[in-house]
């Protein structure tokens, strides 16, 4: 099983907070036939902003991950980013191969020189998120999931909000869960209050 961080431990001893990874804050994830249904995406799109906009007033580093584009879906209107949310040229962008962030190897080496740890947001929670966060644990990276500006899709015999609930609880096994504005302050350093999971470490 994986031991979760305390990202407060964490955020003591690391500077600056750790990288914001979007995952496929694409415009196909909100057009697909197997949608989330506006009435998920629009409070996760809303957190998503918050998080993104203090990032940016405050100079954290940000990473954006995507399926690579195939030749027919380049440019078109599906694989297009989410208003908002154009990556910047000081942004990191992985094209990843399958469903883990980690399927590009470069996502690997650039949140081992990040420090190890990093929050995960966007779509997928269901697919990506999971899968990021599986992986997370066989690199010994550190990782939290925004619980608020996440999605799932709907899994067989449940709606979004059940199917939500199911991934969250099968996340943290791999990572600690966090809400936006939890995680701001502890990127800011603002929290006080530590956790009181008996499988959480401090980092080494």
């Amino acid at each position: 099983m994986s031991e979760v961080l305390q990202f407060e431990h964490y955020h003591q001893k690391w500077r600056p907070a750790p990288p914001l990874v979007f995952v496929d804050m694409l415009q196909g994830q909100l057009e697909s036939e197997e949608d989330f249904g506006r009435g998920e995406t629009d409070p996760v799109l809303a957190k998503c902003r918050l998080l993104l906009a203090e990032a940016r007033e405050r100079h954290w580093p940000v990473a954006f991950v995507r399926n690579a584009p195939t030749p027919t879906a380049r440019g078109s209107a599906a694989s297009r980013w989410i208003e908002g949310f154009e990556p910047r040229r000081a942004d990191m962008v992985f094209d990843r191969t399958g469903p883990s962030c980690y399927s590009n190897e470069a996502f690997a080496d650039a949140m081992d020189s990040a420090g190890r740890v990093y929050v995960l947001a966007g779509f997928g929670a269901e697919s990506s998120c999971l899968s990021t966060l599986m992986d997370a644990a066989r690199n010994d990276h550190f990782v939290g999931l925004v619980r608020d500006a996440s999605a799932t899709r709907p899994l067989p015999g449940y709606d979004a909000a059940a199917s939500h609930r199911a991934v969250l609880a099968v996340s943290t096994r791999y990572a600690t869960i966090v809400t936006a504005e939890h995680w701001i302050d502890v990127a800011a350093g603002k929290a006080q209050e530590t956790s009181k999971r008996p499988n959480a470490r401090k980092v080494p």
